[in-house]
């Protein structure tokens, strides 16, 4: 199993914002088969060095994976979080 760890900080933290970006996130379950599991959560504290959402997806192989880094849904989906976002920062591993 491949999981992908995503943090995202978003460029302006409101309840509506982080609440838009967890739906967008979860909705890649629904239309990419290649996604095994999704979970997504809000941090629950502040400062500088916080992110406001991490992402853990997993997959069932690396193949799979890459075919999911350039399946056309998350394609869009990575454009919203670039337009949201002024940071990313991601760990995949093999469990």
């Amino acid at each position: 199993m491949i999981v992908n760890v995503v943090m995202l900080k978003l460029k302006e933290r409101t309840d509506e914002n982080t609440a838009a970006l967890k739906k967008t996130l979860l909705e890649m379950k629904g239309n990419i088969a290649l996604l095994s599991d999704i979970k997504v959560e809000v941090n629950i504290r502040s400062g500088a060095a916080a992110f406001d959402v991490i992402m853990i997806a997993k997959y069932d192989s690396m193949q799979k994976f890459n075919e999911y880094l350039i399946h056309p849904y998350h394609m869009d989906v990575g454009k919203y979080v670039q337009e949201v976002c002024e940071q990313t920062a991601s760990v995949c591993y093999e469990e």
